[in-house]
């Protein structure tokens, strides 16, 4: 271990837990007869992750050796047939194209507030209605 590769380490950590600044607004969209399981239940999730992150951390360490990668999908093998290294880049890419809603949901929220104080709770309503109810 070396001072010199610790930003490097610290810049991951921080984006590892980059979506812990929704907390707030799950927190506030909890229906207030629950909302006392939330620290127990967001507790155990955090620890749930971090237990997952130095888990494949470790596992990939462990499979690739010290010419381990920073970038773990870099060390999957490429082009035997089928490429399983661009099946798993496929799969990480739709995981962050279908949470980005759940990352747009703060701002959203304190939008609607901003925007449309009154109106925004009877806007949701009619398109989910638009949405979900087929016209005949």
């Amino acid at each position: 271990m070396s001072i010199k590769g610790f930003p490097f380490f610290l810049a991951i950590a921080i984006y590892c837990y980059e979506g812990a600044g929704m907390i707030l607004a799950l927190e506030s969209s909890i229906k207030e007869e629950v909302r006392y399981k939330f620290k127990r239940f967001f507790i155990t999730a955090m620890f749930v992750v971090t237990t997952l992150y130095i888990t494949f951390g470790t596992c990939g360490y462990l499979s690739f050796g010290p010419e381990t990668k920073s970038i773990i999908t870099l060390n999957l093998p490429k082009g035997t047939g089928l490429d399983f290294g661009m099946m798993v880049k496929s799969c990480l890419c739709l995981g962050i194209f279908f949470t980005y809603p759940v990352m747009m949901f703060p701002v959203i929220k304190i939008l609607e507030t901003y925007f449309l104080p009154d109106a925004a709770k009877f806007v949701w309503k009619a398109v989910s209605i638009h949405l979900f109810i087929p016209h005949v």
